[in-house]
């Protein structure tokens, strides 16, 4: 709808406040992955926490399938989510403190490479302090995640995503922020690399829960806001 990350944010905000959506207390914005998904059991998931007190914005930064932006292209989620980001929180910042709603940042596989560039911490008035700010879930491995109150890691240990980097040829991946979902096989030099490759084309072939699949528990963060 717009030539650029930023004229595209301020198309996304304007829709936004059409709708109705700074009316409501929860503002998720939502980074998508390459394709310019987002997954529906986080919508679900959103919608059982906060009702209909909730609003959910994305904005599309490419169209094609994640791992080829993820190669060729992975700086655009990062500029499309700062983006957004900060003429969502921008546009709240004009609203009568009592009236503006809690902002989170939401990215899943790709979306959460994009969505750790942005400030989930309470820097701005737009955000309460606490859990929640912002949820990144299924990280590629190698994601800079910064250690935060207001910072929450959805991964599973069987999401061979959140495992495959170069470095998995010679040192075991850091699994310390994933949810062990299944025995977690020994680590091997070369091997695990190999078998990690080959275990990338069936990640979504897992209930979800498991594998790259995930599901309604993306929008819980404990202790949260209510």
């Amino acid at each position: 709808a717009a030539p650029d990350a930023r004229s595209r944010a301020d198309v996304a905000v304007r829709e936004l406040d059409r709708a109705g959506g700074f009316d409501r207390g929860h503002l998720v914005i939502a980074v998508p992955t390459g394709s310019g998904w987002v997954d529906a059991n986080a919508v679900h998931g959103f919608e059982d926490r906060w009702g209909d007190d909730v609003a959910i914005v994305a904005q599309q930064y490419a169209d094609t399938p994640s791992w080829v932006t993820f190669v060729f292209d992975r700086g655009t989620a990062g500029e499309s989510a700062r983006a957004l980001t900060d003429a969502v929180r921008a546009h709240v910042l004009t609203l009568p403190p009592q009236a503006r709603p809690r902002v989170h940042v939401y990215g899943q596989s790709l979306g959460a490479l994009g969505g750790s560039s942005v400030d989930g911490g309470s820097s701005t008035e737009s955000v309460t302090p606490g859990r929640c700010g912002l949820i990144l879930v299924g990280p590629p491995a190698g994601t800079p995640v910064t250690a935060s109150p207001t910072t929450t890691v959805v991964a599973n240990t069987s999401d061979p995503v959140v495992w495959w980097q170069p470095s998995l040829l010679w040192a075991p991946p850091d699994l310390s922020a994933a949810r062990p979902d299944a025995p977690v096989p020994t680590w091997i030099p070369v091997v695990s690399f190999l078998q990690t490759t080959v275990d990338l084309v069936t990640s979504l072939d897992s209930a979800p829960g498991h594998g790259h699949r995930y599901g309604a528990e993306q929008a819980r963060c404990d202790p949260g806001p209510t």
